[in-house]
């Protein structure tokens, strides 16, 4: 209708415009903010709408994670689990000694039943056997809770899971690992990728 001049034009160039934007937004390659993890350090990163969410990755560096017992902290490649890089400590080998990496924040695990991590030691030094207990700290006393000894290796990851069932008001997330007899020499130990589900 060439009567209605720039008035249809602008009209027409509207919807188009708004259109375009709709099949953008909907568009299943899209990844929308709330979608998106945002962080190797996000402790309340709850928004998956009860499905897995990753606590921790360290691709971003450390963070506010530290550790007891340790000769220094860092990202590593060395170490990766689902595609994420990985905490390593070099650590001081000696028979039965407990080493500690740790990040103290608040925590919303709410509706999450489990929460997961991966840990090893290196290859060099001497392990006559190194253990490995997920951990959380609780409430206004600090109460402690953990997983239970897991045996680890230095050649792959292992599981550590932690039953969350009745546990609430987290207020620190760790690891502890522990020597048997017969180590000694240098060695790391290595921790990646924690989540809750």
């Amino acid at each position: 209708n060439l009567g209605c001049g720039l008035h249809c034009i602008s009209k027409e160039s509207s919807f188009k415009t708004l259109q375009n934007a709709w099949s953008f937004i909907n568009n299943n390659r899209i990844v929308n903010r709330d979608q998106i993890n945002l962080g190797g350090n996000n402790g309340n990163n709850n928004n998956n709408n009860g499905g897995k969410i990753v606590l921790h990755r360290f691709n971003d560096g450390v963070g506010s994670w530290t550790g007891l017992n340790i000769q220094g902290l860092w990202q590593s490649n060395e170490f990766i689990v689902s595609g994420t890089d990985g905490l390593k400590a070099d650590i001081k080998l000696e028979d039965n000694a407990q080493y500690y990496l740790h990040n103290t924040q608040q925590y919303n695990l709410q509706g999450k039943r489990y929460l997961k991590a991966y840990a090893r030691y290196a290859p060099w030094g001497n392990v006559g056997t190194m253990l490995a207990k997920l951990y959380v700290k609780t409430g206004s006393d600090w109460k402690w809770f953990d997983s239970g000894s897991y045996t680890l290796n230095n050649y792959g990851e292992t599981e550590l899971v932690l039953d969350l069932n009745n546990i609430q008001d987290v207020k620190e997330l760790g690891v502890q690992y522990s020597t048997m007899s017969g180590s000694w020499g240098q060695s790391a130990i290595y921790l990646a990728y924690i989540t809750a589900e």
